[in-house]
Formats: structure tokens, sequence, C-alpha cells
């Protein structure tokens, strides 16, 4: 199938999508938005088939999740702020509930506690997505971010601005979210190591958590496992494409995550 062929095909099924109210109205375009995918040639990834199957990807989730959000990031500056207060929902929520444990069972001061999740979790996750979005700022930029509340994971929509994206562009699109949590991970540690011991539970334990949830979470991304639902998973695909170079097929969304 030629490039000018897939692009009509995904256009029809954006706009069929677009369309819908619900998930039964689409079902034909599914399933040959699935075909396309499948026979996608994933060992030379084109910008602009790729952002057309990110926007079906998103439209595709809403109306599988009917209680998703979407918000439309506007430029990078503005965008990075609207990211950053939709990722605050749900490290605030687990961290009110990990300083009420805390407190129950005294294991340590509430606010030290929540101040100690919430700087973990919430670290994690932006360095995540900005990473992603910075790591790929010269080929595209994320337009939208969606999930559903509390947020716990959010998913980009990518709008590219290269046609032919190059190993690198592809690698730091999937590997960038990663990257910037293991040199945050490091920066933290080394920050600790420098202050030693002497500087107290105030300091050392947001200082640890920021250093064991950005590590958790860039090396679980990095995990090639998950059916494509990882980055990693999505660059093992495409690192065997590119070495068989006839293999074909992403059968998952080729947005950030």
């Amino acid at each position: 199938m030629s490039g000018t062929e897939s692009a009509e095909r995904l256009k029809a099924i954006v706009a069929a999508l677009d369309e819908a109210d619900r998930l039964q109205d689409v079902v034909p375009a599914v399933g040959e938005l699935h075909r396309i995918k499948r026979e996608y040639d994933w060992a030379h990834p084109s910008g602009s088939l790729l952002g057309l199957i990110s926007r079906a990807d998103r439209r595709l989730f809403e109306l599988r999740h009917p209680n998703a959000r979407t918000f439309r990031l506007r430029g990078p500056w503005v965008g990075g702020i609207q990211l950053a207060g939709v990722l605050s929902l749900f490290p605030l929520l687990v961290a009110a509930a990990i300083a009420v444990i805390a407190v129950t069972l005294r294991l340590a001061d509430g606010g030290l506690a929540f101040g100690s999740a919430f700087a973990g979790l919430y670290s994690a996750s932006l360095v995540h997505e900005w990473s992603h979005a910075l790591a790929m700022a010269g080929s595209c930029r994320p337009c939208a971010a969606y999930g559903v509340a509390p947020f716990a994971g959010v998913r980009l929509e990518m709008r590219f601005r290269k046609e032919c994206l190059s190993a690198a562009d592809i690698v730091l699109l999937y590997a960038g979210g990663s990257l910037g949590n293991l040199a945050l991970a490091g920066l933290a540690a080394g920050v600790g190591a420098v202050l030693g011991d002497g500087i107290g539970p105030v300091l050392s334990l947001p200082l640890s958590a920021v250093v064991w949830a950005n590590l958790a979470l860039g090396v679980a991304n990095l995990v090639p496992a998950g059916f494509g639902s990882t980055d990693g998973a999505k660059l093992a695909l495409w690192l065997r494409a590119r070495r068989s170079k006839g293999v074909k097929g992403l059968d998952q969304g080729h947005g950030a995550g």
C-alpha cells in the first residue's frame, strides 16, 4: 500500500471517528485502523501518517472511555503549564493517602510523608511527559493530552513537523521520557550524596522519593512488554522492523505516553 493511499484511508477514518458519538457506530473504521497499523512500514516511519494515527488513537480512546478528558495544548510554554496542572491531581490524591497511612501507623510526620510522596510522584510524571515533548521539539510537538481522571496515565497526541523521520527521531520520541526520568533520578541522587547524611529527613526523604519514583518510571517504561503499550515495547517493535527490514506493523498507539 502506498503512502498516499494510507493517508487517504486514515483521513477517512479520522473523519468517521470525529463524527461518531458511540464506539458501536465506527466498528468498521476501527477495524480498518487496525489493518493499517498491521500493514504499516515501521522500518520507514512517515511523520504525516504517524500524526494521523496519533489523532485517530486519541479519538478512539475518547470513544472507548466516556469519562475521558482531552486538553488541547496551546503552544510549548502554555501547553507545558497545562500539562503540569493535569498531571498534579493523581500525585496529590496518592500523597494524601500515604500521609494518612503514615500518621495512622505512626510511621512518619504527615506533612513530611505527603511532601515526599508528592515530590516523587509528581516529578516523575511531569518530567516524563515534558521530556517526551522536549526530545522531539524539532520533529513534532504534542497538541493534546488525554486520559481519564485522576490522570494516573496521560497520553499525548503528536503533530509531526517532519515527513521523513530518522532513527534518532524515533529513539528520542519513545525513549525521551525515560531518559528524562533517569537523568533526574541521577541528579537527585548526586545532590543527596553531596549533601551527605547531615541534611536530615526534611530533605533526605523528598530526595529519596524523587530518586526512586523517577528510577521506577524510567525503567518500567523502557521494558519491552505490555504488547506495545509501553515506550520500550514500541521502541522494540521499531528496532525489530529496522533489523529485518521486511517486518511491518505496529498495532498499538503511536503517541508518546
